[in-house]
């Protein structure tokens, strides 16, 4: 009988696992949300809460180049960020990888101490899906600096 039951506990979770991806390629995990969250943590200056969703492996590009995950952390604990608004979201997926596509035009923003655009801006983050919820892959600020 125990044998039985460790059957059907794998078909169990296999069942799970594809639907959870299915879900996924369906659009039903919404990566407007996952970029909300995001947006969230960094207006509010959670870097606890950013460091534990940003993967080890995280990269952001921008500008004036590169940053690993220690080097956005720092940037963003120097952000200033004053009210913004998220628009012109455009999600793709593939298996748990979900890439977004959205504009932010932010009232006042300085990155470095340089005050940034007002317009809308064009970025790009990329999720991974787990279980107990998402990791940050990678994020594209394709804002100019000193682009005000």
């Amino acid at each position: 009988m125990g044998g039985l039951k460790h059957v059907a506990f794998v078909l169990a979770v296999v069942f799970f696992l594809c639907s959870f991806n299915f879900a996924i390629a369906k659009g039903k995990v919404s990566g407007e949300e996952l970029v909300r969250d995001f947006w969230k943590n960094m207006a509010e200056g959670n870097i606890e809460a950013l460091k534990n969703t940003m993967a080890d492996g995280f990269q952001s590009i921008h500008q004036d180049g590169a940053r690993s995950k220690e080097e956005e952390l720092k940037l963003i604990e120097n952000l200033q960020l004053g009210e913004y608004k998220l628009d012109n979201f455009k999600t793709t997926s593939y298996k748990n990888i979900v890439i977004v596509t959205y504009t932010v035009a932010i009232t006042h923003e300085t990155i470095d101490g340089k005050p940034m655009t007002t317009k809308p801006m064009p970025r790009m983050t990329i999720f991974a899906v787990e279980k107990k919820g998402y990791k940050i892959l990678a994020h594209a600020n394709l804002e100019e600096i000193n682009s005000k």
